[in-house]
């Protein structure tokens, strides 16, 4: 196999945000796995699980909007990643983050460097706006998670793209479930925080008889939130039924042993993933 020297940039680069991020440092330890060199581009976080990453092969960059960050921030940053690229030899540079489609064009022109960009979401609005659609035909390789989101961006792109579709997650058999009839086991899973609507099913379960329990496989992101769970833990008598796990990456055997996973989100979100 042929060694690329591959860039990832990322706004949050960390395994305890989402879980887009999550996929993406698993990719990261992937390529290095497979003796690619891997370089991360980031503008928070920096904590990804990548194997052998040493501090000099990533830069932390701003990266938001020109709006966002004003001319003068925004193009120094195009200079920063593009200084990067050159004095690595980088040879693709790979994203999800969608607010760069501008800012990458910006670095194709000055380095020749492969961009490529795996869309996962759209945006809210129903325009993305005159300068991100300049950036996004300027991109070297354009791919999406499914056929929604392909479809979307297509209306921005010449009527001969081909957007390719790569599933995010990973492709296995059907988990077999290992349950008794008796067991009514809910899973939650993801990051903890009142958009995600732990809260609502904690209300629901109230409601179902004693041999109805709850595991929770996330953290919480802030102790805000936390304190409200416990309230309602106590108020309702649940700490008996409710299981919280924190972080987990094999989460395989929560699904397996699960009699129904609930996604109580109230997240108001373009393009949902899960």
């Amino acid at each position: 196999m042929s060694t690329n020297r591959i860039a990832i940039l990322e706004s949050e680069a960390s395994i305890f945000a989402g879980g887009a991020e999550k996929s993406m440092a698993q990719f990261s330890d992937y390529l290095i796995n497979n003796n690619h060199l891997v370089y991360h581009i980031f503008e928070r976080g920096g904590k990804y699980t990548a194997k052998g990453l040493l501090p000099k092969n990533s830069i932390r960059v701003n990266l938001q909007t020109l709006r966002g960050q004003g001319p003068f921030s925004y193009f120094y940053t195009v200079f920063k990643i593009s200084s990067f690229v050159k004095k690595n030899n980088i040879n693709i540079l790979l994203t999800h983050t969608i607010h760069t489609l501008a800012l990458l064009r910006f670095v194709k022109i000055l380095t020749n460097c492969h961009i490529v960009i795996y869309f996962k979401w759209i945006y809210n609005g129903p325009s993305i706006g005159s300068l991100a659609k300049w950036g996004l035909n300027g991109i070297s390789q354009i791919l999406a998670i499914n056929n929604f989101v392909a479809s979307y961006w297509k209306k921005f792109l010449p009527s001969d793209i081909v957007v390719p579709l790569i599933p995010d997650g990973v492709a296995h058999a059907e988990i077999p479930h290992d349950i008794a009839s008796s067991n009514f086991n809910i899973l939650f899973i993801g990051r903890i925080y009142e958009g995600k609507g732990l809260h609502l099913i904690l209300e629901a379960l109230k409601e179902l008889p004693s041999n109805f329990t709850l595991d929770v496989v996330g953290s919480f992101v802030s102790g805000e939130y936390k304190n409200r769970i416990d309230i309602i833990l106590s108020l309702y008598n649940l700490k008996e039924r409710v299981r919280f796990h924190g972080l987990v990456f094999n989460v395989e055997t929560y699904y397996k042993n699960c009699f129904l996973v609930v996604v109580p989100s109230i997240v108001d979100d373009a393009q949902p993933l899960v």
